[in-house]
């Protein structure tokens, strides 16, 4: 048996986005092209952002393939990814403030390998969770692109903020609940082409 390559042919990335909600099903599908026999089995390293490997799997063959020189695996990762993911919980915190959520993402490494050849795919998990039919790529949420949010007069609103880099600060330039909307004659609001609410700079 002599491996030729070995191609991740899903990585769940999408946009060079590589955040994953690990509380939907989260897939990799790898295809080993080889000559001779068949290989018998396909490593999964579990790698931390400090190279350590946390742990060693094994992938699951599902050959459908009709060329004898490939043979295709899968490893469902997100149980794998939860369990070396530390919990986050709500805590207390003052109105307005900004704050770190601690334990809502890890970056992992995953090393898929037989003998001397592989492969490895770099993700960031973060505990979140998609609609059905969704993937479990999180394009919106890295990106922080503008969302309306609703919520009862006088209650309190929960809006995450992702940072990909320690390097970014993350600041509010204002005071939460200012009246800075845009009002007409008969003092309704003003929506922009999204129907957002159109705000004063």
């Amino acid at each position: 048996m002599a491996i030729e390559n070995i191609i991740i042919t899903q990585d769940n990335k999408s946009a060079n986005c590589n955040l994953l909600a690990v509380h939907n099903p989260i897939v990799f599908i790898v295809d080993v092209y080889y000559s001779g026999g068949k290989p018998t089995f396909l490593s999964v390293d579990l790698i931390d952002k400090e190279a350590v490997v946390l742990a060693t799997f094994r992938a699951i063959e599902y050959n459908n393939n009709t060329d004898n020189s490939i043979v295709t695996y899968h490893f469902r990762a997100d149980d794998v990814l939860k369990a070396y993911m530390l919990d986050f919980d709500d805590f207390h915190h003052a109105y307005n403030e900004l704050v770190f959520v601690e334990n809502i993402t890890k970056q992992f490494t995953l090393k898929f390998y037989n003998g001397a050849s592989f492969i490895e795919t770099e993700i960031t998990a973060i505990h979140a969770a998609r609609q059905f039919g969704q993937d479990p790529c999180l394009i919106d949420i890295q990106n922080n692109e503008n969302l309306l949010f609703h919520a009862a007069i006088g209650m309190p609103v929960y809006i995450y903020i992702y940072n990909n880099s320690d390097s970014n600060n993350i600041s509010v330039n204002k005071v939460a609940g200012v009246d800075d909307y845009c009002l007409d004659f008969d003092d309704t609001v003003f929506l922009d082409y999204n129907d957002y609410l159109f705000r004063a700079k």
